[in-house]
């Protein structure tokens, strides 16, 4: 049943499904397709871990930045308009970035880089959400979230091979061929926005609405820290993986493309597997896993295993185990206020980001050669949205009723 609804989905506005899945694939994959070439980074400018990790954390912060105002100037000039700006920004600080001949023209253009891919990374959402019904909305997120993760997470793979077979340069120049393609085929195919609205401001006061919803505030949390604590292993995946247990770049780029199958075809099947056992057991299902991979983590932290095999498989639990969650949680968050659906993308991302961020950073602070600083930031940071998901189920009744939800949606079939 959900091969004929992707099948269906794709008959009718393919060109547009997979013209924002490729901006989104394209923007999202700046950010850690250059993660594997760390250790070459840190050798050829002679720096430290921190300081490395600098390169992702400084991206990522400016990118917060950048998405708090990304929904109002959508809203106000034009969504199609404020994404090919970005995309241009975008090519031209990746061409800084494979030009730069020391540590601080890398780190601007990596800043600039999270500036431009802002608009697209916010955008992207409410624009799929503007091509279908409100019946349809809901699984065409969880299968944008699927195809779109899926591809996202590939990104590390290819800066893996891309660092083995060339150097961590060539990563950047990759990036400014494929953000060359997306700005094209979103300036062809997706249409100019039908209202724009000049009266909309960019004061921080407009979110004000956002956090008088104490139920909108619980989403936007949850996820961030779902999403944060896997940005906190992505991070510190290739420092952790080659630089300290000694894997090879071939070998931590498969290790990262058993992550992406995990959670990009659990996204994309989702569908299908609660059409067949029912939301509330795959969510029961879900919650086992994310508890299963704290209880793991804890272990791991205390007997400190270094083994990358058993990480793996700890991380393969959490991949798997958001999935559900974390799509029932992203379309009612981004429904849980009439009209502010760009404002609240705006602060899913800033939202997820400043977690990484701060995993990122204080995991890299406190690093021992070792998965253990890491491992307890994102332990403690999935034991958080577990609580609030919980607190959802008792405060939200739209939460509550789609976790209940066991009839298959005929509908869309």
């Amino acid at each position: 049943m959900q091969i004929k609804f992707i099948m269906t989905l794709l008959n009718n506005s393919s060109i547009k499904f997979l013209t924002i899945l490729f901006v989104v694939f394209v923007s999202a994959a700046e950010i850690d397709i250059c993660v594997p070439s760390f250790p070459q980074i840190q050798y050829e400018f002679v720096i430290s871990p921190f300081q490395t990790e600098c390169l992702l954390g400084a991206n990522l912060l400016f990118h917060c930045i950048a998405a708090l105002f990304a929904g109002n100037l959508g809203d106000k000039y034009g969504r199609k308009r404020v994404v090919n700006i970005g995309l241009g920004v975008f090519i031209l600080s990746s061409l800084l970035c494979y030009f730069s001949v020391g540590y601080y023209s890398l780190l601007i253009g990596r800043i600039l880089q999270g500036i431009g891919v802002a608009a697209s990374i916010v955008l992207a959402p409410v624009i799929i959400l503007d091509f279908y019904e409100k019946e349809k909305q809901q699984k065409v997120m969880s299968l944008f979230n699927g195809f779109g993760t899926l591809a996202i997470c590939l990104a590390p793979t290819m800066g893996s091979f891309a660092t083995l077979f060339f150097n961590w340069r060539f990563n950047f120049l990759l990036l400014v061929l494929l953000g060359s393609l997306a700005l094209a085929v979103f300036h062809a195919f997706i249409p100019s926005d039908k209202k724009n609205n000049p009266h909309i401001g960019f004061s921080i006061r407009e979110y004000a609405i956002i956090f008088k919803s104490k139920v909108t505030v619980l989403y936007i949390t949850s996820l961030s820290l779902c999403i944060g604590a896997y940005y906190t292993f992505v991070g510190m995946a290739s420092i952790i993986y080659v630089g300290s247990f000694g894997v090879s770049l071939k070998t931590f780029g498969i290790y990262q493309g058993l992550l992406t199958l995990a959670f990009g075809l659990t996204s994309i099947f989702s569908g299908s597997i609660m059409d067949r056992i029912g939301k509330k057991v795959s969510f029961l299902i879900s919650i086992g896993l994310m508890i299963l991979f704290v209880v793991a983590c804890l272990l791991f932290v205390i007997f400190n295993v270094q083994h990358p095999n058993w990480i793996t498989s700890v991380i393969i639990l959490l991949s798997i185990g958001v999935v559900v969650p974390l799509n029932m949680m992203y379309v009612l968050a981004l429904d849980s206020i009439a009209g502010a659906s760009g404002k609240v993308s705006g602060l899913i991302t800033t939202g997820k980001w400043l977690f990484s961020i701060f995993g990122i950073q204080t995991a890299s602070y406190f690093y021992s050669h070792d998965f253990r600083s890491t491992g307890l930031l994102m332990l403690v940071m999935e034991l958080g949205a577990l609580v609030i998901i919980f607190v959802l189920l008792k405060k939200d009744d739209k939460y509550r009723e789609n976790v209940y939800h066991t009839v298959a949606c005929k509908e869309f079939i």
